[in-house]
């Protein structure tokens, strides 16, 4: 996860906080020093500062960003299981719920990040609902930010388009409206509809001709339950896309677009 943060930090023209939670009181000083250790092979980005401390690691990454400010929170997890609790973590899911800033997740499949400098294309997932919709302001904030190329997307079924333009609306309309209202940004786009009953198969398959992408999508809320926090969507796509999602609240989304600089 440190090269996806770093490739982050680069290309952001920001800065590094590491932060590490022990089990206990006696662990700090001894993780302080490995993370400062870390700190000292990092010549790339500015490392701004260290964090330890023996309470909840959600807790504790969030009061890090609550007292320091950043652009995001960077995570990852292991899960490879469909289960949303399992495929995305506990800490991470707690993370996602309660940071005040987009969460970085890195999946089993993305990788450390060490082979791969800087984010090329921001890929942001709709679905027609209003909540999906929220990330488009904050990705094509974030594609500026990066210097990079933003692709909206959308999956529906076959029987679902076929549906829509029987009862008069075709399928695009619904992508390509989100799209018009990102002409007045000058962010390089594009938009795509795919097909497919598994959104979080076809997003993974659209990815894989991406060079260096990167995922952005919503999450739905404070719930304490997994999927009602992230979605089975958005925990499916954590499982299985080759590169970093970036999750955000619905309802963080406007000041999170505020807060990024063009």
């Amino acid at each position: 996860m440190l090269g996806h943060a770093r490739a982050l930090a680069w290309r952001a023209g920001s800065g590094l906080w590491l932060v590490s939670a022990t089990r206990t009181r006696l662990g700090i000083a001894r993780r302080r020093e490995e993370l400062e250790r870390v700190a000292a092979e990092i010549r790339d980005v500015p490392v701004e500062g260290i964090t330890v401390d023996a309470e909840a690691p959600a807790g504790l990454v969030v009061r890090a960003v609550r007292d320091h400010g950043g652009l995001a929170v960077c995570v990852a997890t292991r899960g490879r299981h469909p289960a949303a609790e399992a495929a995305l973590g506990s800490v991470a899911t707690s993370i996602v719920a309660r940071s005040p800033v987009p969460v970085l997740v890195a999946g089993p499949g993305a990788g450390d990040g060490s082979d791969e400098p800087w984010f090329d294309n921001v890929v942001a997932c709709i679905d027609g609902s209003r909540r999906a919709e929220a990330v488009v302001p904050v990705a094509a904030r974030w594609a500026a930010l990066l210097g990079a190329h933003l692709h909206l997307v959308q999956v529906m079924s076959r029987a679902e388009s076929e549906r829509l333009h029987r009862d008069g609306y075709p399928a695009w309309d619904f992508t390509s409206s989100s799209y018009d209202a990102l002409e007045s940004t000058g962010v390089p786009s594009s938009w795509e509809i795919l097909h497919g009953e598994d959104p979080a198969r076809e997003i993974a398959r659209h990815i894989r001709h991406l060079s260096n992408p990167l995922v952005a999508m919503s999450t739905r809320g404070r719930s304490a339950l997994h999927r009602a926090v992230v979605g089975s969507v958005a925990n499916e796509t954590v499982r299985r896309a080759s590169c970093p999602v970036l999750l955000v609240r619905a309802e963080a989304a406007d000041r999170d677009a505020a807060a990024v600089p063009a």
